[in-house]
């Protein structure tokens, strides 16, 4: 651009802050800032002042004359300035960025210096609303900040995001760099029905002792029912996909029993890549992500690199806990690559909930409590890894791992892969065997080679043993398919053929055996 055109544009742009202050009706106290500076507006920063007045006079402004960008440059209109202060910025009731309306808005930038002491907070909240009240507003970009919180009037939530009474976007928020340590009744982050918003390299602490607090809460059904001070919030069922977490620290302190780091009410597509999370510091608190399927299944979840906090006694019970009253089928997630120290799962699903094309890998823990499911899974791959699995239903999965540590209550058309020792014991349960003296049964193993099933033991008795064709050992590992298998039995002693026997259901099904010693017993068949 040419240099007489340059200053033409200057001099646009000067006129368009000047008309929105006029028209917000905002008196600069010091021009020596430009427009958006809370110090033009007498923000002092000196922690006695309140300067909530100031800040919401740089907003006023800054939402009248956003250029149409959410990356205006640094004094424009649309953007809100924070310097570093020189103790802290008091902020005494919440500040009112919401729009009214059903205009897809440009947002408002808050731009923080972080100051030579990033983990100093350069504002302190001293009230019980929202800090931030963005309902209706599209496209808030909150950049280096540090908040904080007094120590005894503490707020609900530091940003509150939420879908106005038109039902408007509400979407398209940007967090970058922004630390936040301090009290919130409920949440630091509160998201209902916003979308498409990404979260990168924060740092947020919740270190309320209130119960069930969490470190943010995405909710499609308003699920503790907060509503903004200044206009009508959004009612019933909102829309509230496209979640994005880029690095990180997120905890909560409380160690309540609800204390959640991630809370997800019917919300989809939510992403994380390598944040640090712990959801308890001096007692357990519940789960690192705690989803709640009573509204309605939350699905296509992805988290990789997850990190739990390590220290014993100072951890949450659940990594990732799937919860609901109602029955609901949770599916498309990816857990991949994470280390879910825990006190009882590190993934847990409640009995009501059907967990289906999950994808999990990777996994280490810290206590071996491992995986657990009491309801059913379905057409998923989980690779356990050393971790014992428990599920209530196993439908067409595919299992890999070590299966002497695995509980499965019924198995259906699944695929094993054995990753642990190569044999595994069973035990028969003889019906119709005679049995002259005492009876032992040794080297009853079991090797799983995907949907194949490999079964031997030996029977010996001290003088005899003998039985009809049809008696049955029962208690099969995991029950056969329709298709009948054959059975094979020798004597032991000079492993001549006896005769061949079948495998129905639970239970291999014998041929005549004649009085002898001791017999050699091996089936191999497809399981269900």
């Amino acid at each position: 651009m040419l240099g007489s055109e340059q200053a033409l544009a200057d001099v646009r742009r000067s006129d368009a802050r000047t008309r929105a202050e006029a028209t917000a009706g905002v008196s600069p106290v010091d021009v020596r800032y430009p427009p958006g500076d809370v110090r033009r507006y007498g923000a002092r920063g000196d922690g006695v002042t309140n300067d909530a007045p100031a800040f919401q006079a740089a907003i006023d402004v800054a939402r009248l004359a956003n250029p149409g960008t959410i990356y205006a440059p640094a004094g424009a209109g649309g953007a809100v300035q924070i310097p570093a202060p020189d103790v802290f910025y008091l902020l005494t009731v919440p500040l009112n960025c919401t729009f009214d309306g059903p205009a897809n808005q440009h947002g408002i930038a808050f731009r923080g210096a972080m100051g030579p002491n990033p983990n100093s907070p350069a504002l302190i909240a001293r009230h019980e609303g929202h800090i931030f009240d963005l309902t209706g507003c599209d496209s808030a970009v909150f950049e280096n900040l540090t908040i904080g919180t007094d120590a005894d009037t503490n707020p609900r939530t530091c940003f509150f995001l939420a879908r106005n009474r038109t039902a408007s976007d509400a979407a398209y928020h940007r967090f970058r760099n922004v630390r936040v340590q301090g009290k919130f009744h409920t949440a630091i982050l509160y998201n209902y029905g916003s979308e498409c918003d990404v979260y990168s390299e924060c740092v947020w602490y919740n270190t309320s002792a209130s119960p069930g607090t969490k470190v943010a809460v995405f909710s499609s059904h308003n699920i503790f029912g907060l509503t903004s001070e200044f206009i009508a919030t959004a009612n019933g069922v909102q829309s509230c996909i496209d979640h994005q977490i880029f690095g990180g620290e997120f905890v909560n302190t409380s160690g309540d029993a609800a204390a959640d780091v991630i809370y997800m009410d019917n919300v989809n597509n939510l992403k994380m890549f390598g944040p640090w999370m712990s959801a308890g510091v001096h007692s357990y608190g519940r789960a690192l992500i705690y989803v709640d399927c009573t509204n309605g299944a939350s699905s296509l979840g992805e988290v990789y690199g997850l990190q739990g906090e390590v220290g014993l006694g100072s951890n949450q019970l659940y990594g990732l806990y799937f919860a609901g009253q109602s029955v609901n089928t949770t599916i498309g997630w990816t857990v991949d690559g994470c280390y879910l120290p825990n006190g009882r799962n590190a993934i847990y699903c409640d009995p009501k909930t059907t967990l289906g094309d999950f994808q999990i890998s990777g996994l280490r823990e810290l206590l071996s409590h491992g995986i657990s499911a009491a309801g059913v899974v379905q057409n998923s791959t989980i690779n356990s890894g050393a971790m014992p699995l428990s599920i209530g239903t196993s439908r067409q999965n595919v299992l890999i791992g070590d299966s002497t540590r695995w509980t499965i209550g019924r198995r259906d058309h699944d695929y094993w892969i054995d990753s642990g020792a190569a044999n595994k014991t069973w035990s028969p349960q003889i019906s119709g065997l005679k049995v002259r003296g005492r009876l032992t049964v040794s080297n009853a193993s079991c090797v799983f080679h995907g949907p194949l099933v490999t079964v031997s033991t030996t029977l010996t008795a001290t003088t005899s043993l003998e039985c009809a064709a049809g008696a049955a050992l029962n208690g099969l590992p995991a029950a056969a398919s329709s298709r009948s298998a054959l059975v094979n039995v020798a004597d032991a002693s000079t492993g001549q053929a006896i005769g061949s026997g079948m495998v129905m259901g639970s239970a291999i099904v014998l041929p005549a055996i004649s009085p002898r010693p001791s017999v050699v017993i091996s089936a191999s068949y497809f399981a269900a």
